[in-house]
């Protein structure tokens, strides 16, 4: 566990660095919830609709551990997530 703490730490400051940047956008957007979004790059998706606790990337998983994934959601996810929610219309 405590040898891929860098990696897990790496990804994260990466991930961070992407959606500050706006490289990751809107992937599933449903009744007024953002609940995953996407790098188009390379197809990652990271689920961000339950919090820090689940804010892990859907295909590598561990990609950011328990520790940093709150890391991720507090650095760049959960402002992200905020902005998307309360500019998006809401279709029903």
């Amino acid at each position: 566990m405590f040898i891929k703490m860098p990696i897990y730490f790496a990804n994260a400051l990466k991930v961070i660095g992407e959606v500050n940047r706006g490289e990751w956008e809107v992937d599933s957007f449903h009744g007024g919830v953002l609940y995953t979004i996407k790098r188009p790059h390379d197809n990652r998706v990271i689920w961000v609709a339950n919090g820090a606790w689940f804010c892990e990337s859907r295909r590598e998983s561990p990609y950011f551990g328990l520790l940093f994934r709150h890391l991720v959601w507090w650095g760049a996810i959960k402002w992200f997530k905020d902005k998307v929610e309360y500019t998006e219309p809401i279709i029903l």
